[in-house]
């Protein structure tokens, strides 16, 4: 089978919907031949370069006309498509004259009812925007949920993790994605301020503000650069990140997490997320986040035992690691 995964990566967009896309294949059987179609961009290059081939959209290309031409390369069976994009439903009618299956993840468009799966993993979608572009029987048919939810292949794998328990010298970390496009480690920062607290910074090699980190490494000894890695991570009691694809491998873990969003579109996702699962802390949008209540939540995650242990456990039992197989399985059997 040929498949095509359609996303993108940058400093400015981030690097979950690729990383989501590759953790998806490589769950899948070597003699299915992949092809990633990206935006230009070095980043994304250095991530799929050792395993995958890939085609990169040109300057002022459409979105339709790199489809196209990646249609007309390929020839594919499938298209998945993990991009914040307004597809049409003339796009897709285009792709499946030629008897292309579409599969969507995370994306809400005009071309919806089109897709032949719509998988939304986690809660990142209104379920109340849905009946504008499906049939309530559509609507059912959608994957959705903790089921599909992806973490980094890379991870322990649920057998090898234990619960968390409370203690008292707590190891706290903070996370805001690969590359942090709006700066929202500074204003988390800022939040810290009147607490002694050694807190461990976890920094990708991608990160957008290094300029800036080096000189606030210097003015605070109690503020630990570290360079990102999943192992960090899995030792971490507490964390403090950005809503995305880290958040869900925070609650698979089981650690207890402060969440913050960067963009308003985030804020909603993260809000319905906790909605629906109320395994951690949402705080919302940055922008109006109250200092008081951040440190509040903080310090009754450090002092609280019973609060402690009761959001450990429920994060740690809501996500079984198994979404990209399940997901790679949907994409194979399509057909």
């Amino acid at each position: 089978m040929k498949i095509i995964f359609r996303c993108d990566a940058s400093k400015d967009i981030g690097l979950g919907h690729l990383i989501r896309c590759l953790a998806i294949a490589d769950c899948m059987d070597t003699k299915n031949e992949i092809t990633f179609a990206l935006n230009k961009n070095n980043i994304a290059d250095e991530l799929i370069a050792e395993n995958y081939e890939s085609i990169n959209q040109k300057k002022d290309e459409s979105e339709l006309d790199f489809l196209l031409r990646v249609k007309e390369q390929i020839d594919p069976d499938v298209i998945v498509i993990d991009k914040k994009y307004n597809y049409k439903k003339k796009d897709f009618f285009k792709l499946k004259e030629s008897k292309i299956n579409v599969v969507l993840i995370d994306v809400l468009c005009e071309g919806l009812e089109l897709a032949d799966e719509i998988i939304i993993p986690g809660a990142f979608i209104d379920d109340n925007i849905f009946p504008k572009y499906l049939s309530s029987v559509r609507i059912k048919s959608i994957k959705k949920g903790p089921k599909y939810i992806i973490v980094n292949k890379n991870l322990p794998s649920k057998v090898d993790l234990d619960t968390k328990k409370f203690k008292h010298d707590k190891n706290i970390i903070i996370t805001v994605g690969g590359t942090d496009p709006s700066g929202v480690l500074f204003s988390i920062l800022s939040f810290l301020s009147d607490l002694e607290l050694d807190v461990s910074l976890l920094v990708g090699d991608h990160f957008k503000h290094k300029d800036k980190l080096i000189k606030l490494d210097k003015m605070n000894p109690c503020i630990h650069i570290v360079p990102f890695n999943l192992a960090k991570l899995v030792k971490a009691d507490i964390a403090i990140c950005t809503f995305g694809v880290t958040l869900y491998e925070l609650l698979y873990l089981g650690i207890p997490t402060i969440c913050i969003s960067h963009n308003e579109e985030n804020a909603l996702s993260s809000s319905k997320l906790v909605s629906k699962y109320p395994y951690f802390i949402d705080m919302g949008h940055i922008d109006h986040i109250n200092k008081s209540n951040f440190v509040k939540f903080l310090k009754r995650l450090i002092k609280d035992e019973d609060y402690y242990n009761n959001i450990a456990l429920n994060s740690f039992e809501l996500i079984d690691g198994n979404g990209a197989k399940r997901i790679a399985a949907l994409i194979t059997n399509i057909i």
